[in-house]
Parts: structure tokens; sequence; C-alpha cells
């Protein structure tokens, strides 16, 4: 199949983080099993306008409120006469493909954005998007979708989408992770974008209580974003400097080194599809404290590869995390379970599962 992929970035993006990465994986592993990808995105500084990565042809264009317009002018001027299906990775906002093409066509979704535009978009974007979100319900009701946990599902049937055309892909993980011996120092581990929804405000506030019972203990947190400053600046405000380590990103050999070596992994964001990281650090042998919000719910068993604990309770939360670090045979049974529990994961079944969604919507098509 010719096929065109979707997506509000790319894996070189600034911004990039696990569905951009993910959406590349998905990319290269369909052109390796002898499909043509064209992979369109927005632009960002510095970047080349196309370019061919792993066999895959990027083609960038536009920006935050730009893209969508240049999908519709290159779909009519240059993509109609060269793919055969559409695969629209949505990220909040659908690509309305079904207002201007009659080609086959999926969805996949990550998670749905409600309540995430008015953390990140000003007010009145962040209506817009929500109403545009909102409007799945009205134009893909026949369009096969896919979504990356239980949770999500769950979401868009209460948004009115019927349950028969949607179909569950688990993200997988990268090979390479693996437990290492343990640091020496009790060490807290956080992975992924800095950003205002993923609220690390209230793991800063839950590493201090920890702190108040165990002062040896480190936090590392891997990634950046936009609200990384903020967060920088909560640390110096609490006297936390010499407890908190901010790597930005890192290598994926480093990140499988640091996971490698924590005790404990911790998620405090405000919703998640379903937490790629939770997954990288299980099968790295460490267990996960979160929030129990979105995918989350169904990424972590509680209790037995992590806890999860009502979204806000900081004092919960530090006290989970407390309960690990301090009882090393809980922590390495936990870790045993969550390591298991990791190796249901891989790329090949997420793209196995989204090859198989767009050959049958291009099957009924022809």
């Amino acid at each position: 199949m010719k096929i065109l992929i979707l997506n509000f970035r790319d894996v070189q993006h600034p911004d990039a983080g696990g569905s951009e990465r993910s959406g590349h994986i998905l990319a290269k592993d369909l052109v390796s099993r002898g499909h043509t990808v064209t992979f369109f995105c927005s632009a960002f500084v510095g970047c080349l306008s196309e370019e061919m990565i792993d066999g895959v042809t990027y083609v960038r264009r536009g920006n935050l409120y730009t893209v969508y317009v240049w999908a519709l002018w290159l779909y009519h001027t240059r993509f109609r006469s060269s793919v055969d299906v559409i695969l629209e990775d949505i990220n909040g906002i659908p690509w309305f493909t079904v207002l201007y093409s009659r080609k086959p066509k999926a969805i996949l979704l990550h998670h749905i954005h409600q309540k995430v535009f008015f953390h990140q978009l000003p007010w009145y974007v962040a209506v817009f998007a929500l109403f545009a979100e909102r409007s799945l319900v009205l134009f893909y009701r026949s369009v096969p979708i896919l979504t990356v946990s239980p949770a999500v599902k769950r979401e868009l049937v209460s948004f009115g989408l019927p349950e028969k055309h949607i179909t569950l892909v688990y993200n997988g993980i990268d090979t390479g992770f693996a437990p290492l011996t343990h640091s020496d120092e009790p060490l807290l581990v956080s992975v992924g974008r800095v950003r205002a929804y993923k609220r690390l405000d209230l793991l800063v506030d839950a590493f201090v209580l920890v702190l108040e019972k165990i002062p040896s203990a480190k936090l590392i947190i891997i990634g950046a974003g936009d609200a990384l400053e903020n967060i920088k600046r909560l640390v110096k405000e609490k006297q936390l400097a010499g407890s908190v380590l901010f790597t930005g990103y890192v290598s994926d050999a480093k990140k499988q080194e640091i996971l490698g070596k924590a005790w404990v992994y911790c998620i405090t964001s405000s919703e998640e599809g379903w937490g790629i990281g939770v997954i990288e650090a299980n099968a790295s042998g460490c267990p996960a404290v979160a929030f129990s919000v979105g995918g989350l719910l169904d990424s972590i068993q509680d209790g037995s590869t992590g806890y999860l604990v009502p979204f806000g309770d900081v004092t919960q939360f530090a006290q989970k995390t407390i309960q690990l670090l301090e009882h090393k045979r809980l922590r390495t049974s936990m870790g045993k379970k969550a390591l298991a529990w990791s190796s249901h994961f891989t790329w090949k079944q997420w793209t196995d599962v989204i090859e198989r969604v767009l050959e049958d919507a291009y099957d009924k098509k022809v």
C-alpha cells in the first residue's frame, strides 16, 4: 500500500514526545514490510521541508495553526494521486480528511485531550480545540479507530463512537531496557515532556514529603518542555537543588542506564493515553507510582506492578513512594512482576495491528 500518515509533529521536532516516536517506528516498520509511507507534519525552525528518514518520506509545512490547511492543500495538489490509504494520527484536533477525501482511512488516538487543552492553549483556542475533538462523533462514526488503552476506548464510546469500530493497539517499547544494580542512594525517576498538564509541580511537592522521611533520596527528571523553567524555579524555591537533577533530553542508552538503576518510577500527569515510560521502567525492573488517570489505569497493575493513587493526593503519592523505598523485599517483588508485565508490549505487535486495520480499510474500499 501507499500510505499517508498525518501527524501534528514528527520525531525530529523539538517538542516531540512518545506519540511522535511511536509514529516514526510505525512508519519505518511499514516501509520495512514493503509499503510506501509519506509522513506529513508541521515544520519547525531549521528543519528541511522534505527529507527521507529510514525509508519514510517526511513532508513538513505550516505551524500550530496552519498545518491543517497545508494538509488540505497538499492532498489536492500532490497526495491524492499518490496514496492508497490515510492514517490520521490525531493529537487533539482531527485532520478532517473525511470532508475532502474518499480514500480509505483510519484514525489513531493516543488520548483524549479535553482537559489538556486548557493547560496548554489560550482559552479561546482551547474552546475551539475542545469542540473540534468532540466533533469526532459527527464525522468519524464509520471510520476505523485505533487507540492505545481501554481507558481511552471507554472515553471514545462515551463520546458516542461505535465500540465495534474501535481497535486496541498497545504501544511497544524498545529493546535494551533491563534491571541493573540499583544506585547506592534511593533514586526516583520521571521521564517525559515537561509540560503543564504533566503536573511535575505535584511530583516536587510529593518529593518534599519523601525527603522528610528519607533525606538521602534523589530525584532525576528526564526530558524538556515549555514548563521546564517553572519546575526548575519551584525546585529552587523549595531548596531541593541538591536532591533533584534535571537531565534534559538524553540518549536512549543513557535513559536505559538511569531507569536500570532507579528504585521507583514516578508519573504525576493529569492525563495519559497509556504511558510508554511506565512500561520502559517496568522493563528495567522498576515499579511505578502514579495518579489514577487515563491510560495509567491500564498500564499500571495497582498493587502488583506499581501503585495508583487519586489524582492530586500528594500525601498518598509520597506514602506509596516511601513504602517502596523503605521495603526492599516489596520493591523487588513488584519489580519482578513489572518486568514480566512489560514483556507483553512490543513494537512488532503495534505495527501488526495497525497494518491489519489499514489493509482491511483498503480492501473494503477496493
